[in-house]
Parts: structure tokens; sequence; C-alpha cells
């Protein structure tokens, strides 16, 4: 098995997809780490979480934009400093293909499943 790092993604479905193509990444043999930010930025967070969601052994770090969507997921609040930090883009998102792409509920689980740090069996965080 390898192992991949990813970090910062911020809804850029098209470079996500690039990245696993050309690192010939192997959804069901390969191990990904995500260290954050899946989330604002780009317009395509949902169809991220839908492609991440198909890869057998990942790892989910949580970052600040994760947070705050999950905080929106919960709340239904849009925080301000969300929506000024990219999460504009997450949230038409959200508003436009939620129940289309993935349902509020499998969102809450993916962003509950993320972790604050890991550490692997070798003893690296």
């Amino acid at each position: 098995m390898k192992r991949y790092v990813i970090g910062d993604i911020h809804g850029a479905y098209k470079a996500l997809i690039q990245c696993l193509q050309l690192s010939n990444f192997d959804y069901e043999n390969d191990q990904l780490i995500t260290l954050g930010d899946i989330v604002d930025g780009w317009s395509e967070t949902l169809s991220c979480v839908k492609e991440l969601k198909k890869i057998k052994n990942v790892i989910h770090i949580i970052g600040n934009h994760d947070i705050w969507f999950l905080e929106f997921l919960k709340t239904g609040i849009a925080r301000s400093i969300w929506l000024n930090q990219g999460g504009e883009a997450t949230f038409n998102d959200y508003q436009t293909n939620c129940e289309k792409i993935l349902s509020h509920d499998e969102l809450i689980r993916f962003f509950n499943y993320q972790h604050n740090f890991y550490i692997d069996e070798q003893n690296n965080l």
C-alpha cells in the first residue's frame, strides 16, 4: 500500500481528480491522508466529498474551513467569517446541489468523522 497526503483541496474537484490520476492513486489499495480544508474556495465541494468517499483507506484531518462548514451544517447559521473566506462558494454549492450529489446527513457524517490529528503505526504524527 502506498500512502499519499494532500492538503487544502478547497472545493477544487478537477484538481483533486487530476492529482489522483497523475499519481496513479489506487482507490482500493492505497491510503490517502487529507490535511484539512476540503471545503471553500472553489465551487465543487460536494463533488470533492463524494469522490473522497470512494476511497477505501482514507484519513481526514479537519481544517478550520471544514469546521466552519460543519458548524453551518449543524446550526444552519452561515457566519460571515466563513462566507468571507471562501465559504460562499461552498454555501452556494450546498444550496444548489445538496440532495443531488450528497444529502445533508451524509455531509454531517463525513465531516464529523474527521480527526484533529493522526498517528500512524510507526508513531509518525
